[in-house]
């Protein structure tokens, strides 16, 4: 087990990290338009919805109605794309919902969502580039949705679509449902904390390489094949208490293990678990980890996603490096927590630790809010700069100095 080095990190560090929900950047009112006028702007065309759009007005804030529209890496409260019009996110945070109404498309690529992702009777859905969506994702009655690569912490529901449905590559912390689509359905290589439930499908979903508790239509959606009906599927063997884990398509429980490594490409969660050792990610590795303890350090190599929260407690360090996709997010870190290069959302909010915050060098939207840290907040060379308040600790410096 590979131990976390000190010395990539030098004292001028900064840190960042994403999703931050603070809030910030105006309050228009919901369903108001746009407060520059679109027509004087260039128009850019996207293959992607079929449409011309334009680019938004630099001065966007609060509630926005993004109506052919393309939107960039800003900071609002919540997008709504009216009936029948076509928006594209590009890295954009919303504080609240985005919203697709009826006969919309929408693609929306490495945006951060505080609140839900709704979508009732919708043109075309697309979510993809480790989106990060706090609430749950809701796409009902539509023509097709393509959820892809991203973090969902609720659930995932599709309900009722009449053309296809695709999701794969998602790290979903709640449920991932499937109910009466009559397009056709495939589920793959998914890593669900819950449970996967598909009823009233027709054709049966097309399923393989997922990790979740299987329900009904959904029952070999671990192993491959198109589902069945009824029945669920046998869970893989535990190793035993006290060793060492490679953690490939697992849920680990509340036991002890000593060192856990999630190998290239693979997806792992623990619940409750303990570790007397190490958490060790390796490349395009994903991991989600709630209510653990961690006796050792947490390091993260061009890892796809690490997500921690809940009463996790780490003795140890937390390293990051070229990760797609972070959340720490209300925990307990004894020692460092340093984030560095990372090419997606990162965030680190409540989250007490007793050493340094360090970021340096990020090129994802970062974000830093109400944490307690015992030593220095240093941030240096992340763009876009780090966002976020209230935080505290013995010294905030860099970029990160106003935080």
């Amino acid at each position: 087990m590979n131990s976390i080095s000190t010395k990539r990190i030098p004292l001028t560090l900064c840190l960042g990290a994403l999703l931050v929900l603070a809030a910030c950047g105006g309050g228009g009112e919901a369903g108001t338009a746009p407060p520059a006028p679109v027509s004087a702007l260039p128009p850019v065309a996207t293959s992607v919805t079929g449409k011309t759009l334009a680019p938004a007005p630099a001065n966007l804030s609060g509630n926005v109605r993004c109506e052919n529209l393309v939107i960039g890496a800003v900071r609002l409260d919540s997008v709504i794309v009216p009936a029948g019009a076509s928006c594209q996110l590009d890295g954009t945070v919303m504080i609240g919902t985005l919203e697709v109404q009826q006969g919309a498309s929408v693609v929306a690529t490495g945006v951060s969502i505080a609140g839900n992702l709704q979508a009732e009777a919708a043109a075309d859905v697309l979510l993809q580039g480790r989106s990060q969506i706090v609430g749950a994702i809701q796409i009902k009655r539509g023509t097709t949705a393509r959820i892809i690569n991203s973090v969902v912490q609720g659930d995932l529901l599709f309900e009722q679509m009449q053309g296809p449905v695709d999701t794969r590559d998602m790290e979903v912390r709640g449920n991932l449902q499937a109910f009466a689509n009559t397009g056709g359905v495939r589920i793959e290589n998914n890593a669900v904390r819950g449970n996967m439930q598909c009823k009233d499908n027709t054709p049966a979903p097309i399923t393989s390489g997922n990790s979740a508790g299987f329900e009904d239509q959904c029952t070999s959606a671990g192993s491959g094949g198109s589902g069945g009906s009824g029945g669920v599927a046998t869970p893989p063997t535990l190793p035993p208490q006290g060793s060492n884990v490679v953690c490939a398509g697992l849920s680990l429980p509340a036991q002890t293990f000593q060192n856990v490594v999630v190998p290239a490409g693979a997806s792992c969660s623990l619940t409750g678990t303990r570790l007397t050792g190490n958490l060790e990610l390796e490349s395009g590795a994903r991991a989600a980890v709630a209510d653990a303890s961690i006796a050792g350090s947490v390091s993260a190599d061009g890892a796809a996603s690490l997500t921690m929260s809940g009463a996790t407690v780490v003795t140890g360090a937390i390293q990051a490096v070229a990760v797609a996709s972070a959340v720490i997010d209300a925990i307990e870190v004894r020692g460092d927590v340093q984030l560095m290069a990372g090419t997606g959302p990162t965030t680190l909010r409540g989250t007490r630790v007793g050493g340094n915050v360090q970021a340096e060098d990020n090129r994802g939207a970062l974000s830093i809010e109400a944490n307690r840290i015992s030593g220095n907040l240093q941030c240096q060379g992340n763009t876009p700069a780090p966002s976020g308040a209230g935080n505290r600790a013995a010294q905030k410096q860099g970029q990160c100095a106003l935080l």
